[in-house]
């Protein structure tokens, strides 16, 4: 990636955490008009459209992003997220195992006690306690993150499946 690329994202990335969104997909149009296959545009412009609440559009995003760089763990994670919080378990379930399968593979735990900790989540809502108890196993004590409208931890987890 040259100079005045990286110089561009991290100018998005900045409006980005400013949410100044309208700045910030000027600059991400421009860069995924002239920079097509940078997979890292796609993504951070499907913040903008989950902040908007355009998922269609976030997920359309996300997608591309999968497709140009689909061993990238955050893509997935963040994919799987939004489908669990969107109640579609399945879906979440496969980009989250995706995820962390990636992340094995390049040797990293950045996203993986909180993708299994919301696999979990979305097992024990689909009903499959064997599923979620495998997951917990794999999370960390104080683990904890916001899905559905509500703070979950793995204790919370295994409370609700002891209920």
């Amino acid at each position: 990636m040259d100079e005045s690329f990286e110089k561009q994202l991290e100018q998005a990335k900045a409006f980005l955490l400013e949410k100044n969104h309208d700045k910030a997909l000027s600059i991400l149009n421009e860069l995924i008009k002239n920079h097509p296959s940078h997979s890292v545009c796609y993504f951070e412009r499907s913040f903008i459209f989950h902040h908007k609440k355009d998922l269609p559009g976030a997920f359309a995003d996300l997608d591309k992003a999968i497709s140009l760089n689909p061993s990238e763990p955050a893509y997935l994670f963040f994919k799987g997220f939004w489908k669990i919080n969107c109640g579609d378990y399945d879906e979440g379930i496969d980009a989250l195992t995706h995820s962390i399968n990636n992340e094995v593979k390049i040797k990293s735990e950045y996203y993986q006690s909180t993708s299994y900790l919301m696999r979990a989540f979305a097992n024990i809502e689909l009903d499959k306690k064997s599923e979620a108890l495998l997951d917990l196993e794999n999370v960390h004590d104080d683990e904890k993150t916001y899905l559905n409208g509500k703070i979950r931890t793995k204790a919370s987890l295994l409370q609700d499946l002891n209920t």
